[in-house]
């Protein structure tokens, strides 16, 4: 029995368990078709034909490969259903089902099946269980840990240069030397986004296939205070004649800087008013707090000098005129979860300036 046929065995067998007011009537298994079987079920007094496509694996480029069988297949049959069965699908894997139009069933009880009158929406949360020897806790932690590595530092400016140059089509060294990642690292990356689904890997050819989707994953883990931010009272009450001062000192010194938040946002995507400067540099703050004559505080201050969580943060800088902000990607995930209005200003950049 192969691994497939074993989880279609535990479906039938927790059929009841997983969906305790349904049961299973009869099923077919099917050949030459883009889907595995059919299966006959009641549910309360609802019959239903469920066309199933069975993976072993959950991971979201299967789902997205089954849910491309099933769409092809579901006009061969009449009134039915399309599902994805798999031992277990998780919480991103079973958004993408439920945006498809398609429902899933997994053996850790999570399930989801809108037909009819029918409507079961089940997620397991908090338990531990060891169905087809998956132990769901683990299984948890294991997305977590994954998430942190693919948004870590240095794995970072990898989906950073994707995301800025998103029709891009790639090989391993040209990414990982744009990136200025090394080779291993921009591999496991890659590796990590294909099963995720977000790339497509042909020949050596890497390319991004769900831009706005990974940005939407990177955006809602990040916050800025990631980076090491100072705050500090400034005696000049004009936000932009304060900016045109930093940019005319870091041309004259060489410095490397980026405006970020509301104050990167209004170079390039003007939206929301504002009174807070916010502004990336590279090495220490010393010269600026003393150029700009800034006052430390914690409370009340305007200006806010930023030492990035890695030097990712300056790729792709953008000039306008003569004051320099940083990537639209950047500038989106700053704005993002900023408290002032930042979702609003994030919305309006992204609308403007990205394209997914």
């Amino acid at each position: 029995m192969n691994r497939e046929e074993e989880i279609i065995s535990q479906l039938i067998k927790d059929f009841q368990r997983i969906i305790p007011n349904g049961k299973v009537i009869g099923k077919q298994k099917v050949e030459k078709k883009p889907y595995d079987l059919v299966f006959d079920v009641q549910i309360n007094k609802t019959r239903k034909k469920l066309v199933c496509e069975v993976k072993s694996a959950g991971q979201p480029r299967y789902l997205y490969q089954a849910i491309g069988q099933l769409k092809l297949g579901i006009s061969a049959e009449k009134d039915a259903y399309p599902i994805i069965v798999a031992p277990y699908i998780s919480e991103r894997g079973r958004n993408i089902c439920k945006e498809a139009g398609v429902g899933f069933i997994d053996l850790q009880g999570n399930v989801f099946l809108k037909f009819n009158s029918i409507l079961i929406d089940v997620q397991q949360v908090g338990v531990k269980d060891r169905a087809m020897g998956i132990d769901r806790v683990s299984v948890k932690k294991m997305e977590k840990r994954t998430l942190r590595r693919l948004f870590s530092p240095v794995s970072s400016r990898v989906i950073r240069v994707m995301l800025e140059n998103s029709k891009e089509v790639w090989t391993l060294r040209a990414l990982s030397t744009e990136a200025e990642a090394s080779l291993k690292q921009t591999y496991l990356v890659t590796n990590t986004l294909d099963e995720e689904g977000f790339v497509d890997k042909k020949r050596g050819a890497i390319t991004l296939t769900r831009p706005g989707e990974l940005l939407d994953l990177w955006a809602s883990s990040y916050n800025i205070t990631i980076n090491e931010i100072q705050t500090f009272y400034s005696f000049e009450k004009n936000p932009t004649s304060l900016m045109k001062k930093a940019s005319a000192l870091a041309r004259e010194k060489g410095l490397k800087y980026a405006f970020t938040l509301h104050a990167g946002a209004s170079l390039v995507a003007p939206f929301v008013r504002f009174t807070d400067v916010h502004f990336y540099l590279a090495g220490s703050r010393g010269f600026w707090v003393k150029e700009l004559d800034l006052r430390p505080v914690e409370y009340g201050g305007t200006v806010h000098l930023i030492i990035p969580y890695d030097k990712g943060v300056f790729y792709n800088r953008q000039i306008v005129g003569d004051m320099v902000t940083v990537s639209n990607t950047q500038l989106y995930l700053d704005l993002h979860n900023y408290p002032a209005r930042g979702k609003e200003q994030a919305d309006f950049l992204r609308a403007q300036k990205l394209s997914f």
